[in-house]
């Protein structure tokens, strides 16, 4: 009598399993008759992510970072997910690049400030002057400046380099062989080339 018992209680929990079991299967199955559609089929604004990250390429070998930044969001949406991370912090890097770049060639190749006449008011020599950041030496800006005519980065520039011995001699030979103080003003020499261009335009107002 009590087997009997067992078994009317176990029907009912069978059943209840099975009700779960039967759908996944069907679903597994593709009894939805749903079909998956294919990558290369599937598109965002009209495209395929292939072509959103063809078109981020382009953006970017342009210099157009937001662009190509742009670009790429819409290639993951075609497929949400993190596919294109690494081209994503390669775009980013690139613009944060640029834009530092672009703050260097500012501050080192920008307007002449300073210009310094012989006896005869011909131009003998012209300067830029800069303000000390937190950090900086005449070493860290001879190379900075080096940098910015260069069009690279600092950490680009090898420290051995031959033109940042250079640009540290006329450094030094303009301000002394010295530490610097954050927020002080320091001159900053220009090429000859530069010099000779203010000589012909008319100088600086003494």
């Amino acid at each position: 009598m009590r087997r009997r018992f067992e078994v009317t209680l176990a029907i009912p929990v069978a059943i209840l399993l099975l009700g779960f079991v039967i759908p996944a299967v069907v679903n597994c199955a593709g009894g939805s008759g749903k079909q998956a559609v294919p990558s290369e089929q599937l598109r965002y604004g009209g495209r395929t992510a292939s072509e959103w990250l063809r078109l981020a390429e382009s953006a970017l070998a342009h210099g157009h970072y937001g662009k190509a930044i742009a670009f790429l969001k819409s290639a993951e949406r075609v497929e949400p997910g993190t596919q294109y991370a690494a081209e994503l912090r390669a775009a980013r890097r690139a613009r944060w690049r640029a834009r530092e770049i672009a703050r260097a060639k500012e501050r080192f190749l920008g307007n002449v400030e300073h210009v310094v006449h012989g006896p005869d008011g011909q131009v003998r020599a012209a300067y830029r002057v800069t303000e000390v950041l937190p950090g900086e030496s005449l070493w860290s800006l001879a190379r900075a400046s080096v940098a910015a005519e260069r069009g690279v980065l600092p950490a680009e520039v090898p420290s051995h380099d031959p033109d940042v011995y250079e640009r540290w001699d006329r450094l030094t030979d303009i301000n002394g062989v010295r530490g610097l103080r954050v927020g002080e003003r320091v001159k900053l020499p220009v090429s000859t080339i530069e010099t000779a261009s203010v000589a012909i335009e008319g100088g600086l107002p003494r």
